[in-house]
């Protein structure tokens, strides 16, 4: 069954970024994260006066608010179909600090590449900003080992779940954890996402596909935690390079995602029959599991859509 859904970081920001990886082998990677706010260290290139400045993106906030707050960075793209962008680019050697908040959420990101902020104008104008994508550099020179690759960025996973972002699971796909997950990722479906609680080996990492999602829910607002690998530099006992982006929505703009494109504007009206449709093709799945492809977690609950 299709739905409206994209796949992790196929936005238009993050390809530009897939797209200067190509050409600069520009090494993305994330440090890591505090116990309150997930954060990168980083700075910001383009004046003096606005070095380490975080620029603060509230969910719910009007895109043109959030624009004319920060001028200098930050660009209104106002587009004819209803869609509000804003968004900030930035380059070495000073990069971007981007706070996503929302309640209680602080969302803390450091050296930041690319940041894009939409807002449906047209359909939802009175929701504000539901949608946050921030690509992210994580290393100061440009390759990086595998390995490394892979410590740090599990070291960023650690840091969310300590910090209350709770571990999601792809609705219609079985309720796996740990290896199980990662083992039907891998042979049947990578967009079913992996586990935050199990850490591959080498090898496996060098397996996972670049746009594969680490997915997790707080307080209302859902991320969805991924990375780009330059498709070059795949030998893991030299250096490779990483992009990696944070997607952050809001409830009601997760629920629009599994709709079908042109049904958003009565999202409402169609996502029971989309959820229970999901809910059929998760259990059949689940029942087609052989004893050999893990144990189905029955207590899993998907978190709510809309508050």
């Amino acid at each position: 069954m299709a739905t409206g859904r994209a796949k992790a970081g196929a936005g238009p920001v993050v390809w530009r970024g897939i797209h200067e990886l190509t050409i600069v082998v520009t090494c993305l990677l994330i440090l890591g994260c505090d116990v309150s706010s997930n954060t990168v260290q980083s700075g910001d290139s383009h004046a003096a006066d606005v070095t380490g400045r975080a620029i603060a993106v509230r969910l719910g906030e009007q895109a043109k608010s959030l624009a004319a707050r920060d001028p200098y960075r930050l660009k209104l793209d106002a587009q004819p179909a209803g869609l509000d962008f804003v968004r900030a680019k930035w380059s070495e050697p000073g990069l971007g600090t981007v706070e996503i908040q929302h309640d209680a959420v602080r969302l803390r990101l450091e050296r930041a590449l690319t940041l894009d902020a939409t807002q449906d104008a047209a359909s939802f104008g009175e929701e504000g900003i539901t949608e946050v994508d921030v690509n992210m550099q994580l290393v100061d020179q440009d390759l990086i080992a595998h390995d490394d690759a892979r410590l740090r960025y599990w070291a960023l996973l650690q840091s969310l779940k300590n910090s209350g972002w709770r571990s999601t699971i792809e609705r219609g796909m079985p309720r796996l954890s740990g290896k199980d997950r990662y083992a039907y990722a891998m042979n049947h479906s990578s967009s079913m996402g992996l586990d935050v609680d199990y850490t591959p080996t080498l090898a496996e990492w060098m397996r996972i596909e670049s746009q594969t999602p680490w997915g997790f829910w707080r307080d209302g607002v859902y991320l969805e935690v991924s990375f780009m690998r330059e498709h070059t530099l795949l030998d893991p006992t030299k250096p490779g390079a990483y992009v990696v982006t944070a997607r952050v929505r809001t409830g009601r703009e997760e629920a629009r995602s599994l709709v079908e494109p042109g049904d958003r504007d009565r999202w409402q009206e169609t996502l029971p029959g989309i959820l229970a449709q999901l809910n059929q093709v998760r259990e059949k799945k689940e029942q087609e599991l052989s004893g050999r492809e893990g144990t189905v977690l029955k207590n899993y609950q998907d978190p709510p859509l809309v508050n």
